[in-house]
């Protein structure tokens, strides 16, 4: 790695706490979605209407 402000020698503490960070980020990220997703299957049907339309405008 080469870098004006960072040397590998000062990099290589930090790459355990950034590999943990990347893990914790990872895993927040699948419990929201799965929280989203069974949030969307368990709505009334009125919810899914409005869930569904916000959907397919967005993309």
């Amino acid at each position: 790695m080469v870098s004006p402000l960072l040397s590998a020698e000062e990099f290589a503490p930090m790459r355990p706490a950034i590999g943990l960070a990347l893990v914790l980020l990872a895993i927040a990220f699948e419990c929201w979605h799965r929280r989203a997703s069974r949030r969307a299957t368990l709505a009334p049907p009125n919810e899914r209407a409005a869930i569904a339309a916000a959907e397919s405008t967005s993309g």
